[in-house]
């Protein structure tokens, strides 16, 4: 026997049905059922209305069964003006309670016939808006923290920024904060090349790490300014729109004065990854010995030994002796030597120029940033 349908029809029994939609069923079957999956809109609270007035299939007696519940509800239907096609007093409507179901639910219908009857209908779906779903709140980051004393830089730093830091006190680090453009994916590149600052050896210590980089920067054709073979430059994976980043950046070891940061922000495809978690830091690397000088002179291999030699002799003077040394008005020149001294001098170094009556009579004396040598 072949079903009536109406034109509006498209899909017997589908698997997936909507809001605002009408749906044709057909039970072959005496006593089986049409089972289907409504999506709830994601806009709100709904309730959910049924119906089948006014079909127009060959289905004598339709039957709701979940999630509501009705038999023959001919009246309802000649309220909303459709009590016209097969039966009128055998159609059937019905609507869940006030409650409704949260956005984004999946509620499953349940349609069939009164006992056995068998045959094709249309199933008429509507959504009724109960309360709108709270749009949440906008995202409030707390204000980024301000450098440690001794440091100095601002407290948040953007993609296409070049902003200038200051290391003022040994081992303090700068830790602004960097947020991922909202638009997309980015990949971030920090780098200190062709900076024209004072400090002499930078180093980037978070969210990727790097300490020395000339290749890079001649890529970049900026090995200019400060010492460039000691300026830095690195590359993070890329981060999810959005990502919060705390930003690592000093100097090698001791070092300080100041530098220039560029932050270089690449759009790409894909999630990207999530905010970056805390890092341990990189043990520090040995001392550096430059074949560099102050003066542009080169000193060898047997002066830089001369001086090792020299230093600690020096350290031997300063526990046993504690004899005085004042520089007399004419003493020779003095000329620097950077020497990249390790870490078990630093404190030597402090005592002979905060109390120079600590320092010892010898040609070679302690200073914060190296060795000073009588020549």
């Amino acid at each position: 026997q072949s079903p009536t349908l109406s034109p509006t029809a498209t899909v017997f029994n589908a698997a997936v049905v909507t809001c605002g939609g009408t749906f044709e069923y057909c039970i072959d079957t005496p006593f089986a059922r049409w089972t289907t999956d409504l999506v709830i809109p994601s806009d709100g609270r709904h309730r959910v209305v049924l119906d089948t007035c006014g079909h127009t299939g060959n289905l004598s007696d339709t039957q709701i069964f979940q999630p509501c519940r009705n038999d023959d509800d001919q009246d309802t239907c000649a309220e909303l003006n459709i009590s016209t096609g097969t039966s009128p007093q055998y159609q059937s409507y019905c609507k869940t309670n006030d409650a409704g179901y949260v956005a984004s639910s999946v509620v499953q219908l349940e349609i069939g016939a009164y006992g056995s009857e068998s045959g094709c209908a249309t199933l008429n779906v509507q959504c009724e808006l109960i309360t709108s779903a709270p749009t949440p709140p906008p995202t409030v980051l707390p204000p980024a923290a301000p450098p440690p004393p001794g440091v100095t830089g601002p407290n948040e730093v953007a993609c296409g920024d070049s902003v200038e830091y200051c290391i003022n006190v040994r081992r303090r680090r700068w830790t602004p904060r960097l947020i991922i453009p909202s638009s997309s994916s980015h990949e971030v590149t920090l780098h200190t090349c062709g900076h024209n600052g004072t400090m002499r050896d930078t180093r980037i210590y978070g969210t990727c790490r790097n300490d020395d980089n000339k290749p890079a920067c001649l890529a970049l054709g900026l090995a200019t300014g400060t010492r460039p073979r000691w300026q830095s430059l690195c590359e993070t994976p890329a981060y999810s729109a959005g990502t919060v980043l705390t930003l690592n950046i000093g100097g090698y070891r001791n070092t300080r004065g100041c530098a220039t940061l560029n932050v270089v922000c690449v759009a790409v495809a894909g999630p990207g990854v999530g905010a970056n978690a805390p890092q341990a830091l990189e043990a520090d690397e040995g001392p550096k010995i430059t074949d560099e000088v102050e003066s542009g002179s080169a000193v060898s291999t047997v002066a830089v030994a001369a001086v090792v030699v020299a230093i600690v002799v020096v350290i031997a003077g300063i526990v046993v002796s504690r004899r005085r040394f004042k520089h007399s008005p004419d003493a020779p020149e003095l000329e620097w030597i950077d020497a990249g001294l390790p870490d078990l001098l630093d404190a030597a170094s402090d005592d002979a120029v905060a109390n120079p009556a600590h320092a010892i009579d010898s040609p070679t004396h302690f200073y914060p940033d190296g060795v000073r040598t009588v020549v």
